[in-house]
């Protein structure tokens, strides 16, 4: 499914449970409401640099491996990429809030690449992910995560 250039607005539930297994979000989009995208087959996503909010659960249980979060986003979620089945996230560089469980449930999550000046805004958003490699500007604290096997 394509989401065209003229939609700025992805309401709340839009596609809840529509078996999606595809989904391109065009260039004009701003806003992906609460559990947009819930309960579909989703396997990646790309948000574009538009998007400014990403809603609660708005990805919950889908089959994402990967996702790459554009850099004009500034809030995402609770729980919003929780249950998946992500390896990779890539956060851009505007994010100031990251919900609890954002990314919670994804056993497979192996790389997670996040600007450092939002490390304190994802403090609860991994609950229950594994991760073993972090990109986070170019110093990392030694005490900052704590990585789980």
């Amino acid at each position: 499914m394509t989401i065209p250039n003229s939609v700025t607005h992805i309401g709340n539930m839009a596609f809840l449970r529509n078996n999606l297994a595809s989904v391109t979000i065009g260039n004009s989009v701003t806003y992906i409401g609460d559990m947009a995208f819930m309960w579909n087959y989703l396997i990646n996503v790309n948000i574009p640099n538009s998007v400014t909010h990403i809603g609660y659960s708005a990805f919950w249980s889908n089959s994402l491996t990967s996702v790459t979060i554009g850099n004009s986003v500034t809030h995402i979620g609770y729980s919003a990429f929780w249950s998946n089945s992500l390896t990779s996230v890539t956060i851009g560089n505007s994010v100031t809030h990251i919900g609890d469980r954002a990314f919670g449930w994804n056993t497979t999550l192996t790389s997670v690449t996040i600007p450092f000046a939002s490390l304190a805004a994802a403090d609860a958003a991994w609950e229950g992910s594994t991760w073993r490699e972090v990109v986070a500007g170019s110093f990392i604290p030694y005490n900052v995560f704590v990585f789980r096997p």
